[in-house]
Formats: structure tokens, C-alpha cells, sequence
């Protein structure tokens, strides 16, 4: 014991710290300390947040859980002095550990960021459905802190295996029959609450033709060859809500809220005339006019994101250009002559 003690004490005189010191002199003892040490340790658990968009219950959360770590270094120091006769009680000394992310984290960001909604009760029965279950494939998307949403990659193709309808779309600036019509209604509502999300949006395209159910420079064209991508560049990730109400489509984005209230702002800076196009009519009488379609001028607009914060504007930037082609009016005219009267026999009777 003396010799133990001894040489321990030279150690230390030395200049060795006490966890080499008695590395040195007991190393089976050290590793015994460092395995009971390691035995002690109790990972911290982070609270867990599940996202329900259809549950009475949106958001259930798990509690945090702390840990502790045992105090290694007062370990080997109780034992060192245990050793050289300074101390006779040698006790385990633990530090709590704290997780990263605890439940009030969890409620705090996970409350309304952005919301937005359009009508559709005009549309017919298939534009509806379209609408209808594009909206229910968006539901409950979560996008992850550092992840990129793709409106394509979650919706799918629209194509009549997975359930979507014909219904008219925009091609090239007319309205034709096609596989998936309305289902850009859910990608423009989406699109306009992830600007009032203030979400970094990646990737957006215009219609060729203005849509009646957002303003112009707000709209958000997908196909199988255009994309809608905004990116979660947040700590905490963002939840989707999207469901249908009496012919009204709702969105909801959930995540770290906002200090500030995001203004959307439409302008129109210029227009492009309308082409006429005639067809003539010859149960019409010369002269006489029809309109059979009445076409629309051509609109150049902007988008412009505001921010305010107490009733204050602090912020303000356009985001985006656009122009919308023009539709052609088509008017029928009459060809038609009226009929020559015979005053021939006006004369004779005179």
C-alpha cells in the first residue's frame, strides 16, 4: 500500500494529471472506473412533435427527457485521494444532460405561419373532383428543415390510373380538354400561402392566360414539364393543411410564426389589345353584328411581397413579372343584302 501510495504521490509531484497518474499506477482500476462511468450514462431524449392534419388534434407531443453523465474527472480525483489516504468516501457525481429541443420549443413553432384560399363553385363536377383530391394528396406534407417541396413529386401525374378526370386546362393560350384540369388551383393556393408564409419559394411559373381565381402575377402553373419547389431554410420543419369547404379551397401552413404580417400585392402595368377576328354570317343582313366570343386583352402585371410590422411597412419587393396573352374576340357579320323593291307598280297605280 505504501509503495502504491508512494509512487502515486510521485506522479502527481511530477507534474501528471490524476487520470494519468493513476492510469499509471492502477490501470485495471481506471478502466473499471471508465466502464462504470459509461454504465451510468443516460442519453437526453428531445421532445417529438406528430403531425395529424385530419386529427382533432393536430399536434401531439412527446416530453423531452434529460440524461446525466457521470463526473469522471471528481471520479478518478475521490479515488486518487481515496488512494492516498486524503479521503475515505468515494461518491459518483452526476451532470444532467438537457436535449436540444424540449416540448415548449415543439408548441412554439409549430403554430400558423401562413394561410390562403380560393373558390371553385363555378367549376363543373370533374374540375371539382380534380381540385378535391389533389387537395387531399397535399394534406399532411411536411417539409423538414434543410428539405426542398415539389408539387409534382407529391401530387403524382395526373392521369386518369391515379383518379384524376378530364377537365379544361391552359395550353398555349387557349382552353382545351385535358387529364387533370384544377389541380393548379391547389398549386396556386399553396403557392400564395407559402408567400405569406415567407417561405423561400425555388421554382414558379405563370399561365399563359390569367386565372379568375387569383390575381394576376399570383398564379402557379404545373404540368409534367413545370414544377412548384419552396424550401424549408428553418430550424423546425413546416406542415401542411389543405382540405376543401363548400366549394372553397383552404390552406394552411404550420412552423416557427412570423413577426410580421406578409401583404400580397397585384399590379397591372400594362395591357396588349385584343386581335378581332370576323366570320361572316350570311343569315345576318349587312350591317349587323354578333359577338360569339368576347376574348380578353393581354395583361403585364407584377407581384409585389410586403412586410409590416405595426401597421408599418418595412418591406417591400417585387418578386415577379409577368404577361398573359391576349384571347382573340371572334364577332360574326352579316352578309346577307336586304331585298330590292319593285316600284314599278307603285308607279302604275300612281
Amino acid at each position: 500500500g505504501f509503495n502504491v501510495e508512494k509512487r502515486l504521490t510521485g506522479l502527481l509531484r511530477q507534474g501528471c494529471s490524476e487520470k494519468d497518474a493513476l492510469l499509471k499506477t492502477f490501470p485495471s482500476l481506471f478502466h473499471a472506473l471508465e466502464s462504470l462511468a459509461n454504465e451510468k450514462y443516460v442519453s437526453p431524449e428531445n421532445a417529438r412533435v406528430s403531425f395529424d392534419a385530419d386529427g382533432e388534434t393536430m399536434f401531439e407531443y412527446t416530453p423531452e427527457k434529460t440524461g446525466r453523465k457521470a463526473d469522471f474527472d471528481k471520479l478518478v480525483k475521490d479515488v486518487v485521494r481515496n488512494v492516498s489516504g486524503a479521503q475515505s468516501v468515494i461518491s459518483i457525481s452526476y451532470e444532467t444532460l438537457c436535449p436540444e429541443t424540449s416540448e415548449k420549443d415543439l408548441r412554439e413553432n409549430t403554430l400558423l405561419r401562413g394561410k390562403f384560399s380560393t373558390a371553385f363553385k363555378r367549376s363543373s363536377d370533374a374540375r371539382k373532383s380534380n381540385v378535391k383530391l389533389a387537395a387531399k394528396k397535399l394534406n399532411g406534407a411536411t417539409v423538414n428543415p434543410g428539405e426542398i417541396f415539389s408539387f409534382n413529386e407529391r401530387i403524382g401525374a395526373r392521369t386518369v390510373e391515379n383518379g384524376f378526370l378530364e377537365a379544361p386546362v391552359i395550353v398555349d393560350g387557349k382552353f382545351q380538354g385535358g387529364v387533370g384540369g384544377g389541380v393548379c388551383q391547389v398549386s396556386t393556393t399553396l403557392y400564395n400561402a407559402v408567400l405569406y408564409a415567407d417561405l423561400t419559394v425555388i421554382g414558379v411559373s405563370r399561365h399563359s392566360l390569367p386565372v379568375k381565381y387569383v390575381s394576376a402575377s399570383f398564379d402557379a402553373m404545373v404540368s409534367s414539364m413545370t414544377d412548384f419547389k419552396f424550401a424549408n431554410d428553418g430550424k423546425y420543419p413546416i406542415y401542411v393543411k389543405s382540405y376543401v369547404k363548400d366549394d372553397e379551397l383552404f390552406v394552411e401552413i404550420y412552423g416557427s410564426p412570423l413577426n410580421y404580417e406578409v401583404r400580397l400585392v397585384s399590379e397591372i402595368t400594362g395591357s396588349a389589345p385584343r386581335d378581332v377576328k370576323y366570320i361572316d354570317d350570311d343569315t345576318m343582313n349587312v350591317g349587323e353584328e354578333l359577338v360569339l366570343v368576347e376574348g380578353a386583352d393581354g395583361v403585364i402585371s407584377r407581384g409585389i411581397l410586403e412586410k409590416y410590422t405595426s401597421g408599418e411597412c418595412v418591406f417591400r419587393r417585387e418578386i415577379r413579372k409577368d404577361y398573359y396573352k391576349s384571347q382573340q374576340k371572334v364577332v360574326a357579320r352579316g352578309t346577307k343584302k336586304p331585298p330590292v323593291e319593285n316600284n314599278k307598280e307603285n308607279q302604275l297605280a300612281g
